[in-house]
């Protein structure tokens, strides 16, 4: 498991600073303007629908197949084959009526889209929406290859989009301008889609059989709810966008620049310890071994908010160099680097508990509390969008949405781990986590101060 863990861990490293060159490019030749507002906007919905499913697919259906292999080794292959075209089929038509009437309606919930060319919006919006749909299609892979134990494979897929924005925009961005991120994410996460479905050739049969219907149904009742709970992790960037242009030019940027910091980051804390603890725990609950299966989400708690602290309180520190040194080029200005970050600290203290409660989420569907997790969701966007409310209407500046997103995480996390131990409090709420917590707390004041005078020194020098 911890080998495993490492391996996944060192490729998700070099998945960052894919996506860190990635983000240096976006930066170079597009700012933080009119053009990059305009591309989060219309892209907010698509990339809303898109993770809502296959997030919920990453919780939800890694454990379900892990479990009919087990039960159901000779009929395994058609199963995952004719689940993956049921997906596929929903997700098309799912996306085809979403995506109409908000093209429809598109100019007059986001009026400050006025100011841009609607070939260029157009464009985005159909490659965005064909994106939406074939990012399902890869996270049900990515499901499937988890619940195989190939762990590294999805990581090596998650590649694709990242490199082919990049070129993308060095040969493309003169003549398509914005556009050509659309098309850089479209065709990486094709050939992604591609390169899954042969990794994955003996792990299922593509095929249109509606024998399994009754396991399929059990899937289906509960996917609108485990659709409602992913809005926990995909609805901010919607939400930025109907708020953050109340504030007024580049501040939608702004906060999109920062949570794909906070994604690159993240990825760097979560995806080992989160992707190969799923079939852990979920063998553990299905031989009825509950002791090793809490001690083993108290261990893995405590490793992922120390390691998420670590980064979020050296990056706060050194918020400036770091967007000075990955941005400012180009389009991309110094006023620009300035709000940025000032923003970015907030973001990282609601990153530290955002990473948690992506943890906790993969538990809560292991033990299959889909109504839990759906009312979280639920709970997790209605009070990030009330408090971007209050910042947007009473601090009316950016970093109040930053302090709407740390105090959302701070209450979800609360009800997360309420919702885990209940029963169990034994194995968390106890005096060795609490003096665990104390040492963390000791240790990264510490490192904040050491950080601080580092910086300060060498900035004098």
């Amino acid at each position: 498991m911890l080998k495993s863990s490492i391996f996944v861990t060192v490729l998700s490293i070099l998945a960052s600073v894919v996506s860190f060159f990635n983000q240096t490019l976006i930066a170079r030749y597009f700012g933080a303007g009119t053009l990059m507002d305009a591309y989060l906007t219309i892209s907010s919905v698509p990339l809303l629908i898109a993770s809502l499913i296959t997030s919920g697919l990453s919780y939800y259906l890694t454990p379900y197949i892990v479990k009919e292999k087990l039960e159901n080794p000779q009929g395994y292959k058609h199963f995952t084959g004719s689940l993956f075209t049921i997906i596929i089929g929903f997700s098309t038509v799912l996306s085809l009526l979403v995506a109409v009437v908000f093209n429809w309606k598109m100019q007059y919930i986001y009026p400050n889209l006025a100011k841009v060319d609607h070939n260029i919006l157009l464009n985005i919006c159909v490659l965005t929406w064909l994106n939406a749909v074939i990012n399902i299609g890869m996270g049900f892979y990515n499901c499937l290859l988890n619940a195989n134990k190939q762990f590294l494979l999805p990581v090596i897929i998650s590649f694709f989009p990242y490199v082919s924005v990049i070129i993308c925009c060095l040969f493309f961005s003169a003549s398509l301008s914005i556009v050509a991120i659309s098309l850089g994410l479209f065709a990486g996460s094709l050939m992604g889609l591609m390169i899954g479905m042969v990794m994955a050739r003996k792990q299922t049969i593509i095929n249109f059989s509606f024998n399994n219907w009754h396991k399929f149904k059990i899937i289906f009742k509960y996917l609108p709810l485990v659709m409602l709970a992913m809005l926990s992790f995909g609805v901010y960037q919607s939400i930025d966008s109907f708020w953050a242009p109340r504030l007024g030019h580049s501040n939608l940027s702004y906060l999109g620049y920062c949570q794909r910091i906070l994604v690159a980051l993240g990825v760097l804390v979560i995806t080992g310890p989160s992707t190969v603890l799923v079939p852990h725990l979920t063998e553990a609950l299905i031989q009825k071994r509950d002791d090793d299966f809490y001690k083993t989400v108290v261990s893995v708690i405590k490793i992922v908010i120390s390691l998420a602290a670590f980064i979020a309180t050296v990056s706060s520190v050194l918020a400036f160099p770091i967007i000075q040194i990955m941005f400012q080029r180009g389009k991309f200005t110094l006023s620009d680097t300035t709000n940025i970050s000032n923003l970015l600290p907030y973001m990282l203290i609601g990153m530290v508990f955002m990473l948690c409660v992506v943890l906790l989420f993969r538990v809560l569907f292991i033990k299959e509390k889909i109504f839990t997790v759906s009312g979280i969701g639920i709970a997790c966007a209605l009070l990030y969008f009330i408090f971007s409310g209050f910042a947007v209407i009473f601090i009316q500046k950016v970093w109040g949405i930053g302090l709407a997103y740390i105090f959302t995480w701070a209450i979800i996390l609360l009800i997360a781990l309420k919702a885990i131990f209940t029963k169990n409090e034994k194995y968390f709420f106890n005096k060795n986590t609490f003096l665990y917590f104390i040492k963390l707390a000791v240790n990264l004041s510490v490192l904040y101060i050491v950080t601080k005078a580092f910086f300060v020194f060498f900035k004098s020098t």
